[in-house]
C-alpha cells in the first residue's frame, strides 16, 4: 500500500524538474512528514491528559505521576510508575475505558466543570467525524485542539498537591477559557449548516 507521503514524493517526482526534485526531497518532504505526524498530537495530548486525570481521581496512582502517563498500549510498565500504582488490575481496567465514559465520570463526580466538560465533547464528537468518508480536520479543528490541550495542561496541573496558590482562580479561568470556545465552536457550527 502506498502511503500518503510517498504519493506526495510520486507526484513531485512526475511534475519537477531534478534539481527541484532534490530540494523537495530535503526540504520539503520532512516538513510535509513532520506535518503528518504532528497533526493529532493535540488531540492525543487531551486523551492523556484525560485518562491521567481519571486515574489520578479513582485513586489508582499514590502520588500523582507527573505529565506522563504509563502508555499500556505499548506495553510499558515501568518499574518507577509500577511503584506508584495502587492496583495494576484496576489501572488496567480503567485504562482501556472509553473516552466518552471517562470524561463523563469525571464530570458527574464534579471532577471537572460543565464548561470544560461540554468543550471535550463537542471536539470529541468532531474527531470522531474524521471517520466519515470525505471529512477531514480543519486548522480550525487543530486550532481548537491545541487550545483544549492548553486548558487541560493547566487543568491536571492543577491537581498537583503542592499547587495551592490561585488554585480556584486558575480552575475559574479555565472553565470561562472553555465557555468562550465553545460558544466559538457552537456559532461556528450554526454558521456552517
Amino acid at each position: 500500500m502506498v502511503t500518503t507521503l510517498e504519493n506526495i514524493r510520486n507526484l513531485a517526482k512526475l511534475n519537477l524538474k531534478d534539481d527541484c526534485f532534490q530540494v523537495y526531497l530535503a526540504i520539503i518532504e520532512p516538513n510535509i512528514k513532520s506535518m503528518m505526524e504532528s497533526y493529532f498530537k493535540d488531540w492525543q495530548g487531551i486523551e492523556v491528559y484525560v485518562r491521567l486525570l481519571y486515574l489520578i481521581y479513582n485513586g489508582v496512582y499514590r502520588k500523582i505521576p507527573g505529565p506522563y502517563i504509563v502508555d499500556i498500549e505499548k506495553g510499558e510498565t515501568p518499574e518507577m510508575f509500577r511503584e506508584n500504582i495502587t492496583d495494576m488490575t484496576l489501572f488496567k481496567k480503567l485504562y482501556w475505558r472509553s473516552f466518552s465514559r471517562m470524561l463523563r465520570e469525571l464530570y458527574e463526580e464534579k471532577a471537572i466543570g460543565p464548561n470544560l466538560y461540554e468543550l471535550l465533547s463537542i471536539l470529541n464528537r468532531r474527531r470522531n467525524q474524521i471517520h466519515r468518508y470525505g471529512i477531514g480536520l480543519t486548522d480550525y479543528d487543530r486550532l481548537n485542539f491545541h487550545t483544549a490541550n492548553s486548558l487541560l495542561f493547566y487543568f491536571v496541573f492543577m491537581t498537583y498537591p503542592h499547587i495551592d496558590k490561585d488554585k480556584d482562580i486558575t480552575r475559574k479561568t479555565i472553565e470561562d477559557n472553555a465557555l468562550q470556545l465553545t460558544e466559538k465552536i457552537k456559532s461556528k457550527m450554526q454558521r456552517d449548516h
